[in-house]
C-alpha cells in the first residue's frame, strides 16, 4: 500500500468530518506516539518516523468513524461499520480467519501482547506495517496487516461518500467542509 494514499484517504476523510487532529511534538513522551481523542491530539518524539504519524492517524479517523455511526441516518455506512467491528468480526476476526492461533499466541506474550491485540491497535498497526515495510516485532503474518488496512481504507471510503450524502453531515459539516477543502459556497 501506498503511504501517501493511506494518508490522502484519511485527510480528506477527517477534513470533510470536521476532525483532523492537532499535531504535536513532545520530547518527554517515553513512547513514540499517541493519540488522545478527548482533545483530538496526536503527539509524538522528535525521534518519530511517518510510520508512527501513519499509526496516530488511524487512531482519528477510528474516533471520527465512531462519532459518524452514532450520528449517521446513513443505513449503507451503519451496516458496515456494524460489521467492521461487531464481535466475531473487525481486524479480530480477520486475523483468526487468515492467521488461526496467531491472536492467542500474542496475547501469551504479556500485556504488550494484550494490548497489540486489541481491535483498534489491530487496525493501528495494519495500517501502519501494510504502509511502511519495516521489521518490527509488531507483525503479523504477511498476508494479514494489508487485508487489515485495506478493510478500514473501504470503510473510510463508505464513510466519506456517506458525509457528502447524510443529511446530518451535509448540514452540520457542509461549510466547514467547503471552507477546508477550497470549495465554493453557494
Amino acid at each position: 500500500m501506498n503511504p501517501n494514499d493511506i494518508l490522502q484517504l484519511f485527510n480528506e476523510y477527517l477534513i470533510a468530518n470536521n476532525a483532523m487532529p492537532v499535531v504535536e511534538g513532545d520530547p518527554k513522551l517515553t513512547y513514540e506516539g499517541a493519540y488522545n481523542p478527548a482533545r483530538n491530539a496526536i503527539r509524538v518524539h522528535p525521534r518519530t518516523g511517518p510510520e508512527t504519524v501513519t499509526h496516530e492517524m488511524t487512531h482519528a479517523v477510528q474516533s471520527a468513524l465512531l462519532k459518524q455511526f452514532m450520528n449517521s441516518s446513513d443505513s449503507q455506512f451503519k451496516d458496515m461499520w456494524k460489521k467492521s467491528n461487531s464481535a466475531g468480526g473487525g481486524p479480530k476476526g480477520t486475523v483468526e480467519r487468515l492467521a488461526p492461533g496467531k491472536i492467542a499466541a500474542m496475547q501469551s506474550k504479556g500485556d504488550w501482547g494484550k494490548y497489540r491485540t486489541t481491535d483498534d491497535e489491530l487496525q493501528a498497526f495494519g495500517v501502519e506495517l501494510a504502509a511502511h515495510n519495516y521489521p518490527t516485532a509488531a507483525r503479523m503474518p504477511s498476508h494479514v496487516d494489508p487485508t487489515i488496512a485495506t478493510e478500514l481504507m473501504l470503510l473510510v471510503d463508505t464513510a466519506l461518500r456517506s458525509l457528502k450524502t447524510d443529511p446530518y453531515f451535509k448540514y452540520k459539516m457542509g461549510k466547514e467542509y467547503k471552507k477546508q477543502s477550497g470549495e465554493p459556497e453557494k
